[in-house]
């Protein structure tokens, strides 16, 4: 009994005594090029924009402003992220809202958008990242009678009724890179 006792405990140590090894030296090959000194600030905005001031088009100046003055605050930022569909507008490539907010900084931007892809007429509620190269990926998973009218035929009528801004959305299909 006193063998079996002492052949556990040197098996214990052994094994032990290798998964030390094993723990110490991963630690060291895959942690030695981390550079210590790079940190990531980011900065997330949320505007306190309630969704009957946010989607009249009157306002549309003013929320831009309130976006670009909480923005300001973010200078020292390496990653800014806004909520989903910021600015209640469509997206154009050419739109200089977002990037007069980067001002010319290097700096990454990610925001929901909304886009309409010029070929199709489809509006889509997409995710737009801005750095040194613009992704775009269009939203896959809609929100019932939030993004989508499902069962159009029956629903759409109501809908317009209702006056519900950007809730006929077309649902993505893949990662759209330019």
């Amino acid at each position: 009994m006193i063998l079996y006792e002492r052949e556990k405990l040197y098996y214990l140590k052994y094994f032990l005594s290798i998964f030390l090894l094993v723990i110490f030296t991963n630690t060291l090959v895959f942690h030695r090029d981390m550079n210590k000194d790079k940190d990531l600030r980011v900065s997330i905005i949320q505007p306190n924009i309630k969704p009957t001031y946010k989607y009249n088009t009157k306002n549309l100046n003013e929320i831009k402003k309130v976006i670009y003055n909480m923005s300001k605050h973010s200078k020292d930022s390496d990653l800014i992220i806004y909520p989903e569909t910021v600015i209640p507008e469509l997206y154009d490539d050419k739109e200089d809202t977002y990037e007069k907010i980067l001002s010319q900084e290097k700096k990454i931007l990610i925001s929901g958008i909304f886009r309409k892809d010029t070929n199709t007429n489809k509006i889509f509620n997409s995710m737009l990242v801005i750095g040194k190269n613009t992704s775009i990926y269009d939203k896959r998973k809609l929100v019932p009678f939030g993004e989508f009218t499902p069962f159009p035929k029956l629903f759409l009528p109501i809908a317009s009724m209702l006056n519900i801004p950007m809730s006929n959305l077309s649902e993505g299909e893949a990662i759209v890179a330019k």
